[in-house]
């Protein structure tokens, strides 16, 4: 396989805020993403790949009752993957849509869903969001918070699924997954070469360890990095440059390929080289650094250690669903609470219990 080119679209969304305005305004952002997909095709070349942000098709409006999310929600297919679909013919790419999604085995919840479509205009990978529900900010549920559901529904191999395709196996995580290196890993131990990133940052004092966590996820697990945000929500009271941007290819060493220094529209595109990857992953050196950290990874050794960890439990909402953010802030105090009476977690001094929130 020869290096090919893949791009990353940071496109800018009119946010949904009402039902009867979604499909016009999800039609128009998509509108925007075929032609950016053109322009990069006709700038670059030959783009095999293209990556667009998380909610870069709805946008983000708050706030919203669960039943109202479900509602503003969208089965897969539907009319906006089709016209992705288009879109994936017509300039013969890969590209990924960021779906809010409804599924009828699942009628009381939603899931942070992103699909992957092929230049054939088929949907060929589904991956849906793990880590959000439980960072105490949303209302979509996680799949492990309806483990033995999901299982019946999609099987365990949906959990961190990897199509195998001709430009090399893709894997999907989605911005706060991020944070945690198991979903990363757990692709990689799956086989995946490439892991696209849709993600949506906002400004923040620091994003010192954001940028760290990009570059290390694709070095420790030697894959490629595709990390793509949305360039703006437009038509509420967000601010325009309120999301920061920085969409980057990083390669499997880590390098930075190719970045957008900052917020508002842009295409960026690098060549990733899946064949020389391939290479190195299945030497046994006798000498230096080049390994598979796939090999050498003691999932047996760190499991043991998992399954005694008093962390976020598996079916967390499997008897009732998960309705707002206080749901999971109640689940979080009592794991703190559980970890504290363990030895494990320390309660700050007196002083510390004085400052501010």
């Amino acid at each position: 396989m020869y290096p090919y080119d893949v791009a990353l679209i940071q496109s800018p969304c009119q946010v949904v805020r009402r039902l009867d305005e979604r499909d016009e305004l999800i039609k128009k952002n998509i509108k925007r993403i075929s032609e950016l997909a053109g322009f990069a095709a006709n700038r670059v070349g030959e783009i095999k790949l293209a990556v667009t942000g998380e909610y870069s098709l709805f946008g983000q409006f708050r706030p919203r009752s669960l039943e109202e999310w479900i509602e503003m929600a969208l089965p897969i297919p539907n009319f906006a993957t089709d016209l992705l679909a288009e879109a994936a013919v017509k300039s013969q790419i890969y590209l990924t849509g960021h779906f809010l999604e409804r599924h009828p085995e699942f009628p009381n919840l939603y899931f942070n869903s992103t699909v992957l479509i092929d230049p054939r205009g088929r949907i060929i990978l589904t991956y849906r969001k793990h880590n959000g529900p439980n960072n105490l900010n949303t209302s979509y549920t996680g799949p492990g918070d309806v483990y033995r559901r999901f299982v019946e529904v999609f099987g365990e191999d949906a959990f961190f699924p990897v199509a195998d395709t001709p430009i090399g196996r893709i894997g999907i995580m989605v911005c706060g997954d991020l944070q945690y290196p198991e979903v990363t890993r757990a692709l990689a131990l799956k086989g995946a070469e490439i892991v696209l990133h849709p993600t949506a940052e906002i400004y923040r004092r620091s994003h010192a360890g954001w940028e760290a966590m990009r570059v290390a996820r694709a070095a420790e697990n030697k894959v490629y990095l595709l990390s793509c945000t949305t360039a703006a929500f437009l038509g509420t009271d967000r601010p325009e440059f309120g999301y920061r941007g920085r969409s980057q290819i990083i390669s499997p060493d880590g390098d930075m390929l190719a970045i957008v220094d900052g917020p508002g529209e842009a295409v960026i595109s690098a060549a990733v080289d899946i064949d020389r990857l391939r290479w190195r992953k299945t030497r046994v050196t006798a000498s230096g650094h080049s390994y598979n950290p796939t090999v050498l990874c003691r999932a047996d050794l760190y499991a043991r250690e998992y399954q005694r960890a008093i962390s976020w439990p598996t079916g967390a909402f499997a008897d009732k669903p998960l309705r707002s953010t206080k749901d999971c802030q109640e689940i979080a105090a009592e794991i703190i609470a559980r970890q504290i009476a363990a030895g494990r977690l320390k309660r700050p001094s007196e002083a510390g219990d004085e400052r501010p929130e």
